[in-house]
């Protein structure tokens, strides 16, 4: 199960609730195991960044068509290890879904979505032999 708090605005000035995706993710990790799953699935839990109390629900829901333009700042240093935070934009596309991810947690609700791992996009045979072929003289050249 993938979690996640959503947040709006500089990350740095946010006090999150992880306490809240926790809780909802504990009381569901039970129910999760004893399920028969497709293989190369996985759920995704989001989860608005709220106190529990105030979490309208839990919806399933479509992956939203939203997405964020990474900024990577460093935020701190651990052990002499730098810790990177994303504190991009997120770029909200539209239409959404009505049941998207998005829109539930515009809404207040915490989502859940079942996810395929496998994005792979299939090729023509003739186009990806044409790829291979090029990819092969770039790595290797004339070998």
């Amino acid at each position: 199960m993938a979690i996640s708090v959503h947040y709006e605005g500089n990350p740095n000035n946010i006090s999150f609730h992880f306490s809240t995706a926790t809780k909802i993710a504990k009381s569901l990790v039970p129910w999760l195991l004893e399920q028969p799953w497709e293989a190369r699935t996985l759920w995704n839990l989001n989860t608005p960044n709220l106190p529990f109390e105030k979490i309208r629900g839990l919806k399933f829901a479509h992956q939203g068509t939203s997405y964020f333009i990474d900024n990577f700042t460093k935020s701190k240093e651990e052990e002499g290890i730098p810790y990177y935070r994303n504190s991009g934009d997120t770029i909200r596309l539209t239409p959404e879904p009505i049941d998207s991810d998005d829109l539930m947690i515009a809404a207040k609700y915490a989502s859940m979505s079942l996810l395929k791992i496998d994005l792979t996009v299939d090729i023509p045979p003739a186009p990806r032999q044409a790829l291979e072929d090029a990819w092969a003289q770039l790595a290797f050249g004339d070998q």
